[in-house]
């Protein structure tokens, strides 16, 4: 397994474990040629979640590419534009999720700022707090599991 290919397992696997703890019902694909790396089932529906591993720039920012690379297979990246609800950017070191979906989806990449520019620009610039993972998938209360009795060993 190459290095690229753990990492984004990790990020996929610390998604999954995020949406479980927030109460969500999460399944995976059981093969590898879906858009898609989880399903999540908000109830009245269900959503298809590409997840990817953010990074930092220099200057802070938190970078997430939008876009599938194909370039191994000799063709350029492909949109999730479409083909999924939402993208999940995992900063694996700090442990936040950030979600991004609609016509954000048609862009190659996305930057979210955590801190305004060192020049104070604000148009075309992003606040990392408007795509964190709370918008979208806020807690949900536990089921109360007060009646059901615990499982005792057969002898």
């Amino acid at each position: 397994m190459s290095d690229t290919t753990f990492r984004g397992d990790v990020a996929e696997l610390m998604t999954a474990a995020e949406l479980v703890r927030r109460g969500y019902i999460v399944s995976r694909p059981l093969t590898n040629g879906a858009a898609y790396d989880l399903l999540v089932d908000l109830g009245e529906n269900i959503v298809k979640i590409q997840v990817k591993r953010a990074s930092r720039t220099k200057t802070g920012a938190v970078r997430i590419v939008l876009s599938s690379s194909k370039y191994h297979r000799g063709r350029s990246s492909v949109s999730y534009a479409g083909r999924v609800d939402y993208l999940v950017g995992v900063d694996c070191d700090t442990r936040e999720f950030y979600v991004v979906q609609g016509d954000n989806l048609k862009m190659a990449e996305i930057a979210l700022r955590d801190a305004p520019s060192r020049n104070n620009q604000q148009s075309g610039t992003r606040a990392a707090a408007d795509y964190k993972i709370d918008h979208w998938f806020p807690l949900k209360p536990m089921v109360d599991r007060s009646g059901i009795e615990p499982l005792t060993p057969s002898v």
